[in-house]
C-alpha cells in the first residue's frame, strides 16, 4: 500500500491538478438537505455521494448494524461504477463539516479495498469556495464505469456491537467514539 500520499490535500495543491484526467472529486457532505445543496453550489467537476444510501446500508432497525452500517462490497462496488472510479484514479473527497465528516467516512471505506490515490479535502467546502476553488451549480455528469470487481470483503478491520461492549469492559482497550456530541 502506497503511504507516501498524504491522506490530507490542501485547497492549493487541488488547484495545481484539478485538470488531471484521472481525478475524482467527491462531495460526501451529510447535511439534511446535502443534494439540494450540492445542486446550489459544489466544487467544480465534483460529484455527489449519498452518505445513507450509497455508503451505508441503512436497516429499518437501527439495532441491527447501527445508523450507518457498511453496505456490502457488490452495493460498494456499484457506487464506485456510478462515481466513475477506478483503480488508478485520484479521489479527493470533501464535505461541509470541513472533512471530519462523511469524507473520512469515504476515505475509510476506499482504503478498505485497497484504493491507493484517496485525499480528504482540508477545511471542506466553505474554506475552498473560500480560497477562490472554481464551484458550479446544479448537477454533475458522472463519467460511469469502474475496474474494481467483487474480490471478497474488507481488508481493513472491523467490529460489530458485541466487540465494542466487550472492549468496553477491558482496561487495556480505548474506543473513540466520533459521533457528534448530541448522539
Amino acid at each position: 500500500m502506497d503511504t507516501s500520499l498524504s491522506p490530507i490535500i490542501t485547497v492549493e495543491e487541488l488547484l495545481l491538478i484539478k485538470s488531471r484526467e484521472n481525478l475524482v472529486i467527491i462531495d460526501a457532505s451529510n447535511a439534511k438537505d446535502a443534494y439540494a445543496d450540492f445542486k446550489r453550489g459544489h466544487l467544480d467537476k465534483a460529484v455527489f455521494v449519498d452518505v445513507h444510501t450509497q455508503l451505508a446500508s441503512v436497516q429499518q432497525d437501527v439495532s441491527d448494524g447501527g445508523r450507518h452500517p457498511l453496505p456490502s462490497i457488490a452495493k460498494f462496488i456499484t457506487v464506485l461504477d456510478n462515481l466513475g472510479i477506478y483503480k488508478d484514479s485520484h479521489v479527493v473527497i470533501y464535505d461541509h463539516a470541513a472533512g471530519a465528516n462523511a469524507a473520512a467516512r469515504f476515505w475509510w471505506m476506499l482504503r478498505a479495498i485497497g484504493h491507493q490515490k484517496i485525499q480528504v479535502l482540508s477545511g471542506g467546502f466553505e474554506y475552498a469556495k473560500n480560497k477562490g476553488f472554481p464551484i458550479s451549480e446544479g448537477e454533475s455528469a458522472s463519467p460511469r464505469g469502474t475496474d474494481y470487481t467483487l474480490d471478497g470483503n474488507w481488508t481493513l478491520p472491523t467490529v460489530d456491537i458485541h466487540e465494542v461492549e466487550r472492549a468496553s469492559a477491558d482496561h487495556g482497550y480505548t474506543i473513540i467514539d466520533v459521533r457528534e456530541e448530541s448522539r
